[in-house]
């Protein structure tokens, strides 16, 4: 323990007006000092981390970024047990904790474009060099004191993706996709709470849209677009009651008549979207949308997929860089982004639809599409980009198929009768219709399940 205290003392030593000052960072020591090494003797901080296996690595790689919005780390050193000690620039000002989440008021789209734009893009900068931060929280995004805030990410060589407060989006190693999940969820956790964002169903809607984010381009595009997502109008319902006990993921169900429940071919009203004024040659893209089937139907409980046919009917290449969904009921099934669709060409694109927490009626969630084809109902996401919504239908069924077993009235028949149907086989799987008929002729013998 002494030589350990006494090689700290000597690393410090190499340091001038050293002092002890608290992190948010539970066990994690931390010195405020002038750094006789950098020019002009400048303030540094001083982190000490434990020793890892990519304690170093780490640490060496902060070394080569070199970015406006990434606080700069100047060196590190080491005991000989591998403890390191990182000295980074110092930031007199606020972390984005203390600026936003102390008070609501101050929570505006607009302030958060402003704070997230530049970390995403210090965190592009860095991810095309290969190198992934590992701990994206609100403690170690910095905001300067003075006129124009400066914002920057910090603690690039000194967060743990193992800890506690890190583990769900990295899954104990810093990765690119860890640092998008963290940052989508940094922006919903600061999300507004008046004016057009004091709805919770809208907030819901807008982080849905954040938890399927998976690039730092789709952030950023819904970052900007907040304001605009907020103005949306939420989907209608198709008439004026709806059922009670909603499902979750979306609220109650809406209620409409058989004919109502089978909507046509979804189209996003693109047909007459204005042509350029440029001729043909030139090349303009154009989107439109319908669906697979003319309705989607699945059993309460239980799971099915949508299929939205993604049409290329201009006279250049359409792409596709992100594709969304408003509820969690309701997902796109993996691909790969951007979608290129030559002229004349269409895609494909699945959604898995989970009943598992719905009730029987209609669901209705939109689909958010950016592309580069302009259009009548599209908004303009500037850059060439614009947002497409499209939308999906879905009957849960329930009360028919309860009525068929004998069971009219109950909201969840006894096991095993709502069991899935095995099909009839050779062998042992014969006997199973006798075998539950009998079962259920005694009564279902006592059992809770389901």
């Amino acid at each position: 323990m002494a030589s350990s205290e006494q090689a700290e003392a000597d690393i410090l030593s190499l340091f001038e007006a050293v002092g002890v000052v608290e992190t948010p960072t539970p066990g994690v020591k931390a010195w405020l000092a002038r750094d006789t090494a950098a020019p002009g003797q400048q303030p540094v901080l001083i982190k000490r981390i434990s020793a890892t296996a990519t304690g170093k690595g780490r640490a060496t790689e902060a070394l080569a970024l070199r970015h406006p919005a990434i606080v700069r780390t100047r060196r590190w050193l080491a005991q000989e047990d591998g403890t390191l000690y990182v000295v980074r620039d110092v930031v007199r000002g606020k972390n984005l904790r203390q600026v936003l989440g102390r008070n609501p008021d101050e929570r505006t789209a607009a302030a958060i474009e402003q704070m997230l734009l530049p970390i995403i893009e210090a965190l592009t900068y860095a991810h095309a060099r290969g190198y992934a931060h590992g701990g994206i929280s609100a403690e170690n995004i910095l905001i300067a004191e003075g006129g124009a805030a400066a914002v920057a990410v910090s603690d690039w060589a000194t967060v743990d993706p193992k800890a506690s407060q890190h583990f769900l989006h990295y899954n104990g190693a810093a990765s690119v996709g860890g640092d998008v999940k963290a940052l989508s969820r940094l922006a919903v956790d600061f999300l507004p709470t008046t004016g057009a964002f004091a709805s919770a169903a809208m907030r819901e809607r807008i982080a849905g849209i954040f938890g399927r984010c998976e690039t730092l381009a789709a952030v950023k595009e819904t970052v900007t677009a907040l304001e605009r997502l907020a103005a949306a109008p939420m989907p209608r319902s198709s008439s004026s009651s709806s059922s009670g006990g909603g499902g979750g993921g979306g609220g109650a169900p809406q209620t409409s008549s058989p004919a109502a429940a089978r909507p046509a071919p979804l189209d996003l009203g693109l047909d007459d979207a204005p042509k350029s004024d440029a001729p043909a040659g030139n090349g303009t893209p154009r989107l439109t949308c319908t669906l697979a089937e003319k309705s989607a139907r699945v059993v309460q409980g239980g799971g099915g997929t949508a299929t939205l046919i993604v049409k290329s009917e201009g006279d250049a290449p359409l792409l596709v860089r992100m594709i969304a969904t408003q509820h969690p009921w309701l997902n796109v099934r993996p691909r790969d982004l951007p979608l290129t669709i030559p002229p004349g060409g269409q895609e494909s694109v699945a959604f898995a639809i989970s009943a598992a927490r719905l009730t029987p009626g209609e669901y209705r969630s939109e689909v958010y599409l950016s592309a580069n084809a302009p259009g009548k109902a599209a908004e303009d996401l500037r850059g060439g980009w614009f947002r497409h919504t499209a939308e999906i239908r879905i009957t849960v069924e329930g009360g028919a198929a309860l009525r068929d077993t004998g069971y009219a009235g109950a909201s969840k028949p006894p096991f095993p009768a709502n069991a899935p149907r095995v099909p009839s086989g050779s062998g042992c799987l014969l006997i199973l219709p006798a075998m539950l008929a009998a079962w259920l002729r005694s009564g279902g013998g006592g059992s809770t399940g389901g």
